[in-house]
């Protein structure tokens, strides 16, 4: 395994492990060979290069990227889907997110990505951001000052985006949010080790000025918690850095009602195996029962909910030769499960059999966060 190089105390020669940069050009000869090796056998392991690569953000501030989301195309928008374009966000620790423009050329051979419109507002760096597939034209970021802005196109397709809304309710950094498939419901996650569920229909409390308001909070992990999910059929899941996932029933709260209807969800299950920090979490988007879970022991988990009340049947897939795994997603369609790691790469899997079918490579640190084109052809990697 070529990452074990990496550890001086792995290396034999005394004279290596005195000498860092002999360690790195080892461990670099060492992960070309193999990579060769693995084209030359047609193994999924070998590492696929990026159509495009684009400093999105100031590249001179050193900030990572730490998240990106790509805007869920319309239900009329088959012309848009077919010919490769898109629109994606990416969020920056520089305290700022970007809406980008990514027009793919038709002989594969590359792609166009322009920067459309620049959010600002957030007081320090970012953690995440999503679009809304209820409202494709409704973005969410959430950052280490312990908010949650809501943003809008102002200019009807023009990707003109503007704050609509600030949502306060956590006591420490929002690490995490969620939109809701079929409800006008949003999730954040924090450090403050809650999940704030919030009516995003901004027709709530007439009295509240931007009319978003919390209508559930999850309370009952023991540590940070950092991200979040919603099934196809509205369950909202969330992991930890507890080492668990929790399954919640959030339909006991009302998106529209008043402030007696808002009272914490119900936890309805609480899965466990992870060895270290749970930091990824997605449902499969046209199956309910199935979850994945990224974390920093190195694997992702992949849960039949089907099975017993405390967990279920779980494939276990180690994608990154062992180090940490980041933030997972299937693809629209639900055929693949990409996931982010610690090695540079995102790991691709075949979600019928679990099976690795490509390793995209290009990153030189760690995949926080991926997301896949609406027609699945497509995965954008964020990397520190």
């Amino acid at each position: 395994d070529p990452q074990l190089v990496r550890d001086p105390q792995l290396v034999r020669d005394p004279q290596l492990v005195r000498d860092p940069q002999l360690v790195a050009t080892a461990a670099s000869r060492v992960e070309e060979a193999v990579a060769g090796l693995w084209r030359s056998r047609g193994d999924p392991r070998a590492p696929k290069p990026p159509v495009v690569t684009v400093n999105v953000h100031d590249s001179q501030t050193s900030q990572p990227i730490h998240a990106a989301a790509i805007r869920p195309a319309p239900a009329d928008a088959t012309e848009d889907v077919a010919s490769g374009s898109f629109v994606c966000v990416t969020a920056s620790w520089d305290g700022v997110a970007k809406v980008h423009t990514v027009t793919r050329r038709g002989d594969s051979a590359g792609a166009t990505i322009r920067t459309a419109s620049t959010c600002r507002g957030h007081s320090t760096g970012l953690y995440a951001c999503e679009f809304s597939s209820l409202a494709p034209g409704l973005l969410g970021t959430v950052s280490g000052d312990g908010t949650c802005r809501l943003w809008t196109d102002v200019t009807d397709g023009n990707l003109t985006y503007e704050c609509v809304g600030v949502l306060e309710g956590h006591r420490d950094e929002v690490n995490g949010l969620a939109f809701a498939t079929h409800k006008p419901l949003l999730a954040t996650a924090s450090d403050d080790g809650t999940v704030v569920v919030w009516d995003v229909s901004g027709k709530s409390g007439s009295g509240s000025g931007s009319g978003y308001v919390p209508v559930a909070h999850c309370s009952g992990h023991g540590a940070e918690v950092y991200g979040v999910g919603w099934s196809a059929d509205d369950v909202l899941a969330t992991v930890s850095f507890d080492r668990t996932c929790k399954l919640w029933d959030v339909r006991c709260g009302n998106a529209r009602g008043s402030a007696e209807d808002r009272s914490g969800a119900v936890c309805a299950r609480t899965l466990t195996g992870h060895d270290d920090d749970a930091v990824g979490v997605c449902f499969h988007p046209r199956d309910p029962r199935v979850l994945a879970t990224g974390s920093d022991d190195g694997t992702v988990r992949v849960w039949d909910l089907r099975g017993t009340s405390n967990g279920g049947a779980v494939t276990t897939l180690t994608l990154h030769g062992g180090r940490e795994a980041k933030r997972i997603a299937f693809s629209p369609n639900g055929a693949a499960l990409a996931a982010g790691g610690a090695d540079g790469t995102c790991a691709v899997v075949d979600a019928s059999t679990w099976e690795r079918i490509a390793t995209l490579a290009g990153h030189a640190d760690t995949v926080f966060d991926v997301a896949w084109s609406p027609d699945a052809k497509s995965e954008i990697g964020r990397a520190h």
